[in-house]
């Protein structure tokens, strides 16, 4: 029987399927290969973006040159091009970087170490140290005439995100997201600061008032655990007397 136009004689056993199936087996293969292309796209690009950003956080905004930026990223000269357009587009992904790896290495932390409020601030502080080059350079292009409206964005969305982190901190504190909201933004407002003036007396007074409050909340949340656990414990004891009484 004939396949599409072509005589099974001129195919391999392992080829001659039915015309539909075949057409449907080439265009998932095709649809892998592109989805395959597609990451291996991005991938790249993640790497060239993670490698640029290194560059302008040591260099600095104004200073660092596409020649920098190629030589950091193991290009030859303006072979950058070939993945972003322009220089802007280097420097707006680069700032959506900066905001991620600051975002997810803070609430990493947070989420890691919330059981020990204490230990949980320390982490911050010594994050906050680790991460103000980064910082200082997403306010470099914050603050810059060129970058900065285009910019704005990127904070947008960032703020955005805000209420979702405070959301799984009241939960995991068993308080409200209004009891716990004011604090999550001071400590932010304060590893900000530190992070760009990299000066404890903006860091600290914030700070602890922050985890003052987060200890009292962490603190009222066990007494509450303490009392659902014996209460859960008193009405086990109730049914079980309960039930040995009508045994009897």
């Amino acid at each position: 029987r004939a396949v599409s136009t072509i005589s099974t004689r001129q195919l391999a056993p392992a080829d001659v399927t039915e015309v539909g199936q075949g057409d449907e087996c080439g265009e998932q293969r095709h649809f892998r290969s592109f989805s395959f292309g597609e990451e291996k796209k991005a991938e790249k690009r993640q790497e060239l973006i993670a490698a640029c950003l290194d560059c302008f956080v040591e260099k600095g905004l104004t200073v660092a040159t596409t020649k920098d930026l190629c030589k950091a990223a193991k290009l030859q000269n303006g072979g950058i091009y070939y993945s972003f357009s322009t220089k802007e587009e280097i420097v707006l992904a680069c700032t959506e970087e900066a905001i991620s790896r600051i975002e997810k290495a803070a609430f990493g932390i947070v989420f890691e170490d919330i059981s020990d409020i204490k230990s949980m601030m320390d982490h911050l502080g010594e994050l906050a140290d680790k991460m103000s080059p980064t910082m200082r350079f997403l306010v470099s292009v914050c603050v810059s005439r060129e970058y900065g409206e285009k910019a704005k964005p990127s904070l947008v969305r960032l703020a955005a995100r805000y209420p979702y982190y405070t959301g799984r901190i009241a939960e995991i504190l068993g308080c409200t997201d209004e009891e716990v909201a004011p604090f999550v933004h001071l400590s932010i407002l304060a590893i900000n600061n530190y992070m760009i003036f990299a000066e404890r007396a903006l860091f600290d007074p914030q700070i602890e008032a922050v985890k003052k409050e987060l200890l009292r909340l962490a603190e009222r949340k066990g007494r509450n655990d303490r009392q659902f656990t014996i209460k859960g414990n008193r009405k086990r004891l109730y049914s079980q007397s309960i039930r040995t009484n009508r045994s009897e």
